[in-house]
Order: C-alpha cells, then structure tokens, then sequence
C-alpha cells in the first residue's frame, strides 16, 4: 500500500495498518503485532502504539556518532513492546569499523554495549547479519534475522557495497526458515522508488527473496519515499513488505501476523 491507497489491509492472517487512526485493538492471543518504524535519524517518535514487537529497520542516527546510539537505545529501552528487533543503516557509521577505522576502539566498545544482558533484559535484540528466535508474550516464537546492509547510492556510507559478489553472498546467508527478516535495503522493484522515478533497491536481494518461502515479514528503509507496504504470496502463505522509513510520513506502520 501506499501512494493514495487504503491505510488498512486484511485477510485471515494478517492485518496491515499504514495510518494509525484506523489502528484497531490486537487481535488476540493467536496473532503477534509488530510496529515497525526505520530511519529515525536520532528524532525520536512523539508516540508509537504498543505491540509485541517493535521493529528498527536501521539508520538510529543522523552522523553515527556513539551519543546518538547511546540516545536511541535509551529511547528503545523506554518502548513498552517487549520485544525490539534493531539493525544498522548506512548512517550509523560509527558501528562499522570498515569505514570508521581510525575509532576501532568506540566501535568495538558499542558492540559491547549494543548486546550486553542490559539490552537484552530490556528486550532489545541488535542484529548484524545474524540471525536469533524471539518469543512474543502469547507464546509464539519467530525466527528472525537482520541486515543492516544496503548498495551505495549516492555516497557511500556504513555497511555499504558496491560488488554484485559481495551482495549475493551477504544474501545468501540469509536461512531459508527466516520468517521475519530485517534488511536496511529494499529489494530491487518493491517499495524503492526514488523522487527522480528511479528504482534503487538491490537486485541481489530481490533475486534472493522468492527462494525465502518462510519469511512472512520483510520490513526494510532506507529509501524514504518509498514509504508503505506491500503484499504477494511467494510461498504457502502471504508476504508482507514494509518500507517504514520515517522522516517523511513520519508514522510507524503496524503488521499483524496470525502465529
């Protein structure tokens, strides 16, 4: 959805909110809520409805600096969702030693920081090309994995590249049992389109995705204009796509899945 669309998707196992004033009550005890929100750039939401899980798709900061990650994750920790999935975007260069390289050190030290048993305790899960399977309050386990990977585009920034070898191989790493997957990218032709009309996504991950059967959400950024979601069917059960990208619309996007 997007682009003049209804703001409220349906069938019998999922439900999918892109404007919060139609949000209705969780559906219950056999489905899982996930808010989903990317690109924060260090301004954090005024509000965000409550869910079970709350999903950061990447780009926490604005210059990548170790405050502005100290801050966003203050911020995550005060979500009342239980669980929250959190990934890097090409802003946050200060996690990403390859191009920060002279401040090895901070870096090394926030990936401490980022996975220590406080986060955790606070329900805060960083993925880094990695996979993990959390547990929602009725029960249900997910697996997820998270990337915070994108091609470069424009500039270059962190977790970037600009090899079609070293994206299949990101890509492909990816396990066939994911169900939630995190990337900071979109796909080439889904929820990617530029101002200037053009389609940025990345073709690696977009011939990736139909051999990934189980993922039942695939939520994404990084092209803020391509805010929105969509729908298909590439296996037993339906997909849906988010790109939550915030600084335009400035609004979560909230996905219901039937567990």
């Amino acid at each position: 959805m997007g682009g003049g669309a209804t703001s409220t998707e349906e069938n019998s196992s999922y439900r999918v909110y892109t404007d919060m004033e139609d949000l209705r009550s969780h559906p219950g005890g056999e489905w899982t809520r996930f808010v989903c929100i990317s690109d924060t750039h260090s301004r954090v939401p005024a509000s965000l409805p409550d869910g079970d899980v709350l999903i950061h798709a990447g780009d926490l900061t604005a210059w990548g600096t170790p405050k502005e990650i100290y801050t966003s994750i203050d911020w995550l920790k005060s979500c009342p969702h239980r669980v929250k999935l959190v990934i890097a975007g090409n802003h946050d260069l200060i996690l990403d030693p390859s191009v920060l390289s002279d401040f090895a050190k901070e870096t090394e030290s926030l990936k401490v920081f980022l996975r220590h048993q406080d986060q955790i305790d606070a329900g805060i899960y960083y993925l880094e090309h990695e996979s993990n399977t959390i547990e929602v309050p009725n029960g249900k386990r997910w697996k997820v994995y998270g990337s915070p990977s994108s091609p470069v585009y424009r500039y270059a920034g962190s977790f970037q590249y600009d090899s079609p070898t070293s994206a299949d191989a990101l890509y492909q790493a990816i396990p066939e049992d994911t169900e939630i997957l995190l990337t900071h990218t979109p796909p080439r032709g889904i929820l990617d389109i530029t101002r200037k009309k053009k389609a940025v996504g990345c073709e690696a991950l977009a011939r990736r995705m139909p051999e990934l059967v189980a993922c039942r959400l695939h939520v994404f950024g990084h092209i803020h204009e391509g805010h929105g979601t969509l729908v298909d069917k590439p296996g037993r059960q339906p997909r849906v796509s988010v790109n939550a990208a915030f600084p335009i619309q400035k609004r979560p996007i909230v996905v219901d899945l039937r567990n």
